[in-house]
């Protein structure tokens, strides 16, 4: 249990909890991804997410599933819940997957990628929703980029910008951005500032509301129409450009 993060013995306590609510003697792998999935931010339920899986359905599944084991009249005795051999198996496995991956601790993501290797319903489950090992293992990949599990808390380290700052050039995509209106030459001074300086990111000296605009602003240009003087404009046409990358470049000229 020591090398295990402190999100995975979290699971493992959840899990317990949840076999002994629904009166099952030993806790088996199907506690325990109901467990992880409980998490609704933790690193399973992202990675999930990430190739569509509706963490909430997949875990009312599960909860049928164990609905269907066999239970023990009664509350069940102190100290008298077992951990089931396949769930061991699950342990063991998963501390392989951290050992593959050079990772120091075996966190949640180990334990999701083992539930699907270790068959019964959990991974007929996970597969059915679309969560393979290979699938998941990319999605994890995505998620902690070159992070390696070296401590209990990896966690506070995955996605670090994602987590404590808004994306606001999805936002404006989505629509949830009020639109611009005017303030072309604002907009496109900000953007020959960001490109002289050779970087991506815009600092502080540019308010709020200006990089607002300018999420807009990116965000009408990737769908190759952006409204002027209340007139729509084919920006493929006007700056006789070949894609949107073409596009962005002559804008800021």
């Amino acid at each position: 249990m020591d090398k295990l993060t402190t999100k995975s013995q979290e699971a493992i306590q959840e899990a317990q909890r949840f076999a002994e609510r629904k009166g099952n003697q030993q806790i088996d792998a199907e506690h325990l991804l109901w467990a992880i999935l409980n998490d609704e931010d933790g690193i399973a339920c992202q990675v999930l997410r990430r190739l569509g899986v509706d963490a909430r359905s997949l875990q009312r599944d599960v909860e049928e599933a164990v609905d269907r084991f066999p239970k023990v009249i009664g509350a069940t005795p102190l100290g008298q819940i077992y951990i089931s051999p396949r769930l061991k198996e699950v342990f063991e496995n998963a501390q392989k997957h951290a050992e593959h991956l050079k990772d120091e601790f075996t966190s949640v993501e180990h334990l999701l990628v083992s539930l699907i290797e270790i068959g019964g319903t959990c991974s007929d489950l996970l597969k059915q929703y679309g969560a393979t090992v290979d699938k998941v293992l990319s999605s994890m990949s995505e998620i902690r980029g070159a992070q390696r599990v070296t401590d209990p808390n990896p966690e506070d380290k995955y996605q670090a910008l994602q987590r404590f700052s808004r994306d606001l050039t999805e936002l404006a995509r989505k629509g949830k951005l009020d639109p611009v209106i005017g303030r072309n030459d604002e907009i496109r001074r900000i953007i020959q500032d960001t490109v002289s300086d050779g970087t991506a990111i815009l600092l502080s000296s540019h308010n709020m509301l200006e990089v607002e605009f300018l999420c807009d602003r990116i965000a009408l240009i990737e769908k190759g129409i952006i409204v002027e003087e209340g007139k729509p404009i084919d920006l493929m046409k006007k700056y006789k450009a070949n894609n949107i990358e073409e596009v962005f470049t002559k804008v800021v000229k």
